[in-house]
């Protein structure tokens, strides 16, 4: 397929360059509170990512930057937890601690099926998001992660 945009893509290629320009800024903006900024800051790269990752798969691009395809897949589990801790950190002015890392427990949890995907060669990804060849992810983790979401649901 031959990698093309439209104005679609364009608007969104600009939204998420605006975004990681943001997400820099952010990171750098030394009033207020630093630590909340941090956290929105990289609230803010993982929409861009994600919405770069988008602009790629759209225009066809993917096939020539293997590597970003799937890498957002499981960014929706960090978002809630960053979103989170950023308004406790404005709201209760409670800083970060050890604790707070069970709230990324899920985001880590789900990636552990696609760290093969993650570590693997551009040449086997761009055959995998071509068609060519399907990649099947380790059916035991696939099988845990679901059962957990069930009990996640069903607890909450």
């Amino acid at each position: 397929m031959e990698p093309n945009f439209n104005t679609w893509t364009i608007i969104f290629l600009i939204a998420s360059a605006q975004g990681f320009f943001t997400a820099l800024i952010f990171l750098k903006w030394r009033h207020g509170n630093p630590q909340a900024n941090r956290i929105l800051s990289a609230l803010i790269a993982l929409f861009s990512l994600s919405m770069f990752e988008y602009v790629l798969y759209w225009t066809n691009y993917i096939y020539y930057w293997p590597h970003f395809a799937n890498l957002s897949v499981n960014f929706p589990f960090l978002y809630g937890a960053l979103f989170w801790l950023y308004l406790r950190t404005i709201y209760t002015g409670k800083a970060l601690a050890r604790g707070d890392v069970w709230h990324l427990l899920p985001f880590l949890f789900a990636s552990i099926p696609f760290l093969p995907w993650y570590f693997a060669d551009g040449d086997f990804k761009r055959t995998v998001v071509s068609g060519e060849q399907k990649f099947s992810y380790a059916g035991w983790a696939i099988r845990l992660q679901f059962s957990a979401r069930i009990v996640y649901i069903v607890l909450m």
